[in-house]
């Protein structure tokens, strides 16, 4: 029994189905009368709560070698919210170019090689987040990488 007219259900989990209704209960010196039961209300709590950005984005050119093409490797913070599904990578070029997707599925690790790179060229990266529940968060901090000639 509550004595104020709000409930908050505290122990909910996104993606069940739950089923309230509410009575009300009058006090009579020792005898308490309840009502019927109010109209049913079918709640389905979704996720839609994107995560935090990912944090610290670093570029770092990596030369040529005998085994791998001159590339850009970018690292970042591992997400500390729990319900973290992977990341994904955005790349755009100097002169305001739309940033694509690097990636075609979430990365797990929170790292990734560039080997799509053009000496001479600038580029923009970013990082997202997404959640189990496929919510992206804002990008991270845009951070500047210039493979050299």
């Amino acid at each position: 029994m509550t004595p104020s007219a709000g409930y908050r259900d505290t122990q909910f989990q996104f993606g069940l189905t739950y089923v309230y209704s509410v009575r009300s209960v009058a006090q009579f010196e020792s005898e308490s009368v309840e009502s019927a039961d109010s109209k049913l209300v079918v709640v389905s709590p979704r996720d839609v709560f994107p995560p935090a950005p990912p944090q610290d984005l670093v570029a770092v050119v990596v030369p040529a070698t005998a085994q791998a093409p001159a590339h850009i490797e970018l690292s970042w913070s591992i997400s500390p919210e729990p319900d973290i599904a992977g990341y994904n990578i955005y790349r755009s070029e100097a002169g305001g170019a739309p940033r694509q997707r690097l990636n075609p599925g979430l990365l797990l690790p929170p790292v990734f090689h560039d080997m799509s790179t053009v000496p001479g060229r600038s580029y923009t990266y970013t990082v997202t987040a997404v959640s189990r529940a496929g919510n992206e968060s804002e990008p991270s901090v845009a951070v500047p990488a210039v493979m050299p000639e």
